[in-house]
Parts: C-alpha cells; structure tokens; sequence
C-alpha cells in the first residue's frame, strides 16, 4: 500500500518561519524589558544599601556628612568610607552597566561644589584642611527626603547635562545616565532610594525635581 504521508509546502514552511519570526519581534521585547526591570529592582536595593551605609556613617561621625570630592592631586575615591558599613564592593556598580568601574555620582557635601567620577565621598578625607568648606550635618539639610546625594552617572566624560540646583538657581553640571528606561536611580539624604526619568533631573526650573544641599 503506498504512503499516503507528504512534508511541508514550501509556502507552508514560509508561513511557519513568518509566524515564528511575528512572534518573536513581539516577545523579544518583552522580556528584554523584564530583565531590564529585574536590573532596575536590583539597582534600587543597591541604592538604600548605600543610603542606610551613609546613615550609619553619619551617626558613627555625630551626624556628620563626609567629605564630597574637589579636583586636585591629592583627592581619592572615597567610598571607601562607607565599605566597612556595606561590605560589598557589587553595591557600588549598576547591574546594567557593562563598564562597572564608576557608576553613581555624588553632590558634594564637603569641599566647594564639584562633581566626580564614581562614588563621590569622602573624596577629601581630612575635615581639618581649613582651605574648603566646613563638614555638613544631617541637621543643615533642610529637605532631607528631597535633597539628592547620589546619581547613576554616565561613562562618557563628555556627555555633561545639568542638574538644575533650585537652591543656587544655576545648573550644576554632572554626568547624569539614563540606563534604566530613561531614568536612573537617585538617593536621598534620608537614604532612601527611587527611580526619576532623566528628563526630571536634567535642564532647567522648569523640569527640575531634585534639591542639592547648598553649602555656600
């Protein structure tokens, strides 16, 4: 008895790899944006582990900010200050940075108002070093819940948008990233964390939604 069985037309098979190929561009970017939310997740927690290590610094310091970084020779970075508290060096990059060297940016609290590369703390480490501005408490920050202390920053030094200050009213300049959905991770002075969308920390008053401690 002769088969009866035959294979797949090619318009068939044509029909099959269209379907497959639909299917795919729909769900590839669904679970691209799942991951990158997981990653956003993670990068919170990264954020109140580093607020809660600074709350624990300052009162070890009797409420004392430390140091934020001035450019000169001499200056280091200075998260250091705070590993003792964390114990994890991970916390310090951003899961969805693939250049981990230097992720967040720091207001500085210490010294005159300029922003570095990384972790900015305790990046002039001597509080008696009478040329800069005096140490900052918890009790100057006016709007602690309001007031930002750490940013995720960008990896290219020449990509500087501003941070509108409404304290100053000028911009301050610094390297502020976009990784997580256009937005990035903030933390506060009462340590806790959130997601903004760049476009809420970046330009002018008009869209400015952050605060800097002003230490003038």
């Amino acid at each position: 008895m002769r088969s009866t069985k035959r294979g797949f037309t090619l318009i068939e098979l044509l029909v099959v790899i269209a379907i497959i190929a639909i299917l795919a561009a729909i769900l590839f970017p669904v679970f691209a944006r799942a991951r990158e939310n997981a990653r956003k997740s993670n990068c919170i927690s990264n954020g109140r582990q580093l607020g809660t290590a600074l709350m624990q610094y300052c009162q070890d310091y009797d409420e004392t900010l430390p140091y934020g970084q001035h450019e000169a020779p001499d200056s280091r970075f200075g998260f250091q200050v705070l590993l003792p508290y964390t114990k994890n060096e991970e916390i310090f990059a951003c899961p969805s940075d693939k250049n981990v060297v230097s992720t967040f940016v720091a207001d500085g609290y210490g010294p005159a108002r300029t922003i570095p590369h990384g972790w900015g703390v305790d990046q002039y480490h001597y509080p008696y070093r009478t040329i800069y501005s005096q140490p900052v408490t918890l009790a100057q920050i006016s709007r602690v819940s309001e007031s930002a202390v750490f940013f995720e920053k960008t990896n290219e030094v020449t990509k500087m948008p501003y941070v509108y200050c409404p304290i100053h009213n000028a911009p301050l300049s610094t390297q502020v990233a976009g990784r997580h959905m256009d937005g990035l991770i903030v933390v506060f002075y009462d340590g806790h964390a959130k997601w903004m969308k760049r476009d809420e920390v970046i330009g002018g008053p008009n869209v400015a939604r952050l605060w800097l401690h002003d230490n003038s």
